[in-house]
């Protein structure tokens, strides 16, 4: 009986370790194959009051003027400073149409951009003021891909993404 005993205890003991341990792998194969969804980060003031006309246009949706929407993404681009950096950088996470005026002309900005991509690379943008939607960001790979080619473009000394060679 006493053996029965002992042989029940160890084979509950070996079976529980078994358990918890494939119990483990599971958990870490299942967690590390969840999508990440980007953090957070808090635009500062500066940057975000150069921002806010541009997303307000933006946010119209159709409704939005085209004139005016491409006026003002031209005064940004004329303005200089960090501010002014900071709010080409925001505007590569949203979704402002076609022209990639903002990613090209923080290529032409160069290397004093890269800390700033690196900053909002995996993150998504928070304007303070206003409560923009998600739907107004770009998606998380299309957002990586200009970024990455924005940093690609800078490394190679290139002034726009007209420049790359393997685009177009």
């Amino acid at each position: 009986m006493r053996l029965a005993r002992s042989t029940t205890v160890i084979f509950t003991l070996a079976a529980s370790i078994i358990f918890s341990r494939v119990a483990a792998a599971q958990s870490s194969v299942s967690a590390s194959s969840e999508v990440q969804t980007p953090k957070t980060i808090v635009v500062p003031v500066q940057a975000a009051a150069l921002l806010r006309p541009i997303l307000d246009e933006v946010q119209k949706g159709s409704e939005h003027d085209e004139h005016r929407l491409s006026d003002l993404l031209y005064r940004l681009t004329q303005k200089r400073g960090r501010a002014a950096d900071e709010a080409l950088v925001v505007l590569m996470c949203f979704y402002v149409g076609e022209s990639q005026e903002e990613a090209d002309e923080a290529i032409a900005r160069g290397k004093k951009m890269l800390p700033l991509l690196e900053k909002y690379q995996g993150r998504n943008p928070k304007v303070p003021g206003r409560a923009y939607p998600d739907s107004m960001l770009k998606s998380i790979s299309s957002k990586d891909d200009a970024f990455k080619g924005a940093v690609r473009a800078i490394h190679k000394g290139w002034h726009s993404t007209a420049d790359n060679p393997d685009e177009g």
